[in-house]
């Protein structure tokens, strides 16, 4: 029976060798892949903190050029804050050329029909003569 024991015992041996080295291989299947998915997480890692950065860029940028649009905009309101005054004052300036204009028409009027008046007087006093 020992020898039967020894059979059963080196059988068991036998396969323990076996699936150690099966084990062993799956272990370094296992850290072949973890080292692949390490170096491909030290890629994303990169490309992460390159976005990271463009972002920034990006940010900063976007940030300086809403400042400089504020600035324009300020600009293009005063510009038509002016524009407006400009013409109002141009109305006004226009409103008296009228007024001017009008008051004007009604003095040559008025002297035109004193002149007439004047003149239709004097034909008829030399008419009369």
């Amino acid at each position: 029976m020992p020898e039967e024991e020894l059979q059963s015992v080196k059988l068991e041996v036998g396969l323990l060798k076996n699936e150690v080295e099966v084990r062993g291989r799956q272990i370094e299947t296992l850290l072949s892949k973890l080292d692949l998915t390490a170096d491909k997480l030290q890629e994303l890692t990169v490309q992460i903190i390159k976005l990271n950065t463009r972002q920034e860029d990006y940010l900063r940028h976007s940030s300086s050029m809403r400042d400089e649009f504020k600035i324009l905009h300020t600009r293009i309101g005063d510009l038509h804050d002016k524009q407006l005054a400009s013409q109002k004052e141009i109305e006004i300036r226009l409103d008296r050329l009228d007024q001017y204009k009008s008051k004007l028409i009604g003095m040559i009027i008025v002297v035109g029909g004193v002149v007439g008046t004047i003149v239709a007087t004097a034909i008829s006093i030399f008419l009369k003569d």
